[in-house]
C-alpha cells in the first residue's frame, strides 16, 4: 500500500530506446542460464498498470535524455562525463495516489 502522499518510482527499458533495444539483443544472443531476465515494458502496459491500480503517472523519462539534476560532474567507467543534468540509461516512471 502507497501512502497518501508517497509515490512509486522506477526504472524500466523499452523498445523504443534505441540503446535498449541493443540491450534486448545480447540478452536473446547470451546462453547463459544464470542471467537474470530482462523484462521491458511499454508505456501503455504502465498506463494500464496505472489505471487498474488507482494511480497516476506523474512523470515519465526517456532512458537516453538526461532528465536528473546533478549537483557534481558524474565521470563514468568509460570515461564519459555528465553535468547539470544525468540520466540513468532506463527510462524512468513516477506514479502517486490519483
Amino acid at each position: 500500500m502507497i501512502k497518501p502522499d508517497g509515490k512509486i518510482v522506477f526504472s524500466f527499458l523499452e523498445f523504443m530506446i534505441p540503446s535498449h533495444w541493443s540491450i534486448f539483443e545480447n540478452h536473446v544472443r547470451d546462453k547463459d542460464p544464470d542471467k537474470v531476465h530482462v523484462q521491458f515494458l511499454s508505456r501503455d502496459a504502465i498506463e494500464a498498470w496505472a489505471s487498474h491500480l488507482e494511480l497516476k503517472i506523474i512523470d515519465m523519462h526517456d532512458g537516453d535524455k538526461p532528465h536528473i539534476k546533478l549537483n557534481e560532474v558524474i565521470r563514468g567507467e568509460d570515461g564519459t562525463e555528465m553535468s547539470d543534468l544525468g540520466m540513468l540509461g532506463q527510462s524512468v516512471c513516477v506514479l502517486a495516489r490519483q
